[in-house]
């Protein structure tokens, strides 16, 4: 068995294979170095460096490749790389003992690393200035994705409940005021990455054992950071049915019936909340003056990525009260349960 089919083995006993499978054919479909950069800080890595390892090797064994950098120079760097290729992983150390501020000299290290990840060989960067480079890099490189590996883990209240995921910059303040002190830094790193980026860029804190379950599935263990989408509020004049059909269809795995979208031409029924390319949607139907949630969908590829609650606080910013309903089997009521004011069963039903 290779290391590639021990994983998927592995996600399929946790239930997540079919998820392992859709992430790697997109992390697979764009260049090599634009799968990630992992941002690891010396004291994470030496309590961690054995798992970090061993997660590092096992991505390799996949055929990706992703931007490594960290500051833990001396023999724990020389270990890291020892135990990737010990694991059965390909990696390289780039040395950017002082990453310097000068375009030239950080473009000359970039070029080095997207060559080595192009080739399958991961790059290992490693700096006196984790900031700095990790600023450099990523202006350079433009990966899909920014990882922290943690050792505190995701981000965490005072109190100790785990913040799944920050939607910037609408609640970058908010959230800073009650995450615990010691991740006000890797936040605030995180920030002003997404801020500075001119792509599409997701950003991860996860724990240092936790990388492969965040990455190739739907639930993780840590915090997803984004720039919020675009939803746009429409009627049924103005939404896209053919794009409707299409996100219901994909989302739900099953043909639309024609009766439905017929009603998507009732303007004084029903609304769309929809994110401007399509990605996801709520569909809200006015029955006698309230609000009822009829569909929520967002496409398989960009869940988990907490498009489903913006889409859910545009509705509610809104309409102020809403309803909505799922069977007792549906295996996102946990979900719902947390993000609602109150739950009744009626009859086979949850409201």
């Amino acid at each position: 068995m290779t290391k590639a089919e021990a994983i998927l083995e592995y996600l399929q006993h946790i239930g997540a294979k079919k998820e392992a499978e859709m992430y790697l054919k997109l992390f697979k479909s764009v260049k090599r170095h634009r799968f990630a950069v992992i941002t690891i800080d010396a004291a994470t890595l030496e309590v961690y460096e054995r798992d970090i390892a061993a997660a590092l090797a096992y991505l390799s064994s996949l055929g990706l490749a992703p931007v490594v950098v960290h500051d833990a120079t001396g023999a724990l760097g020389k270990q890291l790389v020892s135990d990737i290729w010990a694991n059965g992983g390909k990696c390289q150390a780039i040395m950017a003992t002082i990453f310097s501020d000068q375009k030239e000299s950080a473009k000359s290290i970039a070029a080095k690393a997207k060559e080595l990840a192009d080739a399958g060989t991961m790059p290992l960067v490693e700096t006196e200035d984790l900031n700095n480079a990790l600023k450099q890099l990523l202006q350079n490189i433009k990966p899909k994705k920014l990882i922290f590996l943690n050792r505190f883990g995701g981000v965490r209240t005072e109190k100790g409940e785990l913040l799944s995921y920050v939607n910037l910059p609408n609640e970058y303040e908010s959230v800073n005021k009650i995450a615990a002190a010691e991740y006000k830094n890797v936040l605030k790193i995180a920030a002003e990455a997404i801020a500075a980026a001119d792509w599409k860029l997701h950003v991860e804190i996860v724990p240092p054992n936790g990388l492969l379950t965040e990455l190739f599935t739907i639930k993780g263990s840590g915090t997803f950071v984004k720039k919020g989408p675009k939803i746009v509020k429409l009627d049924g004049s103005d939404v896209d049915k053919e794009k409707l059909k299409q996100l219901l269809e994909e989302s739900f795995g099953k043909k639309l019936s024609s009766s439905y979208l017929a009603r998507a031409g009732k303007k004084e029924k029903t609304i769309y909340f929809v994110e401007e390319n399509y990605n996801g949607i709520a569909v809200v139907n006015k029955i006698d003056g309230i609000y009822f949630i009829d569909k929520i969908a967002v496409l398989p590829e960009v869940q988990g990525e907490g498009l489903a609650r913006d889409i859910i606080t545009a509705v509610m910013n809104s309409c102020r009260k809403v309803f909505w309903r799922a069977r007792p089997d549906n295996h996102i009521n946990d979900w719902y349960i947390r993000l609602c004011s109150g739950m009744q069963k009626v009859g086979n039903w949850f409201v």
